[in-house]
């Protein structure tokens, strides 16, 4: 079987295994397989107490009536086990370890350190309240439809249908609701509302409708926001070998955690932002696409180039703005344990209205800096169009 390298999603050796003829061997491949993946593991080889083996026990039965617990249950629970364990810093390695290889769910951080979540699954099924409320969540009344369209299409989400959410899928899920919407805020799935108290922002429950979203629909924005088109700054697009759905809603989730940054509004696939520093009128515009993310800095009021094509000097460029980008996502990689590959290409914004096309690559463009931009009747080369985000001679990184 040949596999596309470049555009699987799969990591490490692959065995085929048939379940009528499969030979011993094959087995015992898949047995090799299965020690040397082991023996790479951080956790390999690591000493681990016999005593904590009774309290991991004891929280696999726990975990059949009961899906969180406070510190001080667990703490009794190992008070408890035919092998004692009293001392706190112990137990508290011991959730830590099992957080690590995914048994159970607990930070020992203020917010989150007295909850212990025995069941990582429980968790998933409660963001699939929010995330895919719209999906799968029906009222018989009707009496939320409004209020599920506004998720749909903005985002928005009140604490009061939160709540409902979670009693409407189960009980422990209601009992537990202000926890796990801590959670969400802690994995960056939601962020409280900065003008609206007891109100949500969730990115992820934005309906991405279309299957992609190009300059046209982007277009229809400028126009429902008054920019004009000669405003815009050129676009950077980020270009990754495998771009993970929830990367794009982490970065607008930070985005608006930013005290630079200022939410004007969500659609679906595109954010729009203003940016406090400096004049406080620049907007930044960040774009999803398959296996990219493109920004745009929009100055409203002056075109960013003259009746010559040349830049108009008096408007800042854009490379705070990619740093502050990219160090956010650097913030998600290392959070989440990923490491992904990209490449940077750039595109004139007053040029014709598909985004992924004509899209120049940062290492074209250094090999050609003083090719005049050919996508309108203008001077200004794609050397000037790349030095507006990008001021280094790296061509490709690990974010």
């Amino acid at each position: 079987m040949t596999i596309n390298q470049r555009n699987s999603h799969i990591r490490g050796p692959i065995n085929y295994i048939s379940n009528t003829n499969s030979p011993e061997n094959s087995f015992n491949e898949l047995r090799k397989t299965i020690v040397d993946i082991a023996e790479n593991l951080s956790i390999w080889g690591e000493h681990y107490p016999v005593r904590w083996i009774n309290l991991e026990r004891a929280l696999n039965e726990k975990r059949i009536e009961e899906q969180v617990l406070s510190l001080k249950n667990v703490m009794d629970l190992a008070e408890n086990c035919s092998v004692p364990i009293s001392d706190k810093n112990e137990v508290i390695l011991f959730l830590k370890y099992q957080h690590e290889i995914g048994n159970l769910i607990f930070y020992n951080d203020s917010n989150l350190k007295d909850c212990v979540i025995l069941n990582p699954s429980w968790l998933v099924d409660a963001f699939k309240c929010i995330i895919c409320a719209t999906e799968f969540q029906q009222f018989s009344d009707n009496t939320h439809s409004d209020e599920l369209l506004i998720l749909d299409q903005k985002g928005e989400i009140s604490f009061d249908l939160c709540q409902k959410l979670f009693r409407k899928k189960s009980t422990e899920h209601a009992k537990h609701s202000e926890l796990v919407l801590q959670v969400m805020e802690k994995f960056d799935i939601i962020v409280k509302d900065k003008s609206i108290n007891y109100k949500f922002i969730c990115p992820g429950g934005i309906k991405k409708k279309g299957g992609s979203t190009d300059i046209t629909t982007f277009k229809d924005i400028c126009k429902e926001h008054l920019i004009d088109t000669n405003t815009l700054s050129p676009w950077l697009c980020m270009v990754f070998d495998f771009l993970p759905p929830a990367l794009y809603n982490h970065l607008l989730v930070l985005c608006m955690c930013d005290s630079k940054f200022e939410k004007i509004n969500l659609y679906p696939r595109i954010g729009i932002f203003r940016i406090l520093d400096g004049e406080e009128r620049d907007q930044l515009v960040i774009c999803e696409l398959t296996k990219k993310i493109i920004i745009q800095r929009v100055h409203p009021g002056s075109e960013h180039y003259n009746s010559s094509g040349q830049k108009n000097e008096t408007i800042p460029n854009g490379q705070d703005v990619f740093n502050n980008i990219s160090s956010k996502i650097n913030d998600i990689l290392a959070k989440y344990k990923m490491s992904l590959k990209c490449t940077y290409h750039i595109k004139c914004g007053v040029a014709p209205d598909d985004i992924p096309d004509y899209l120049y690559s940062e290492e074209y463009i250094k090999n050609n800096p003083e090719r005049w931009c050919n996508h309108h009747n203008a001077s200004h080369t794609l050397g000037n169009l790349l030095k507006f985000w990008l001021d280094r001679s790296v061509s490709t990184l690990f974010v």
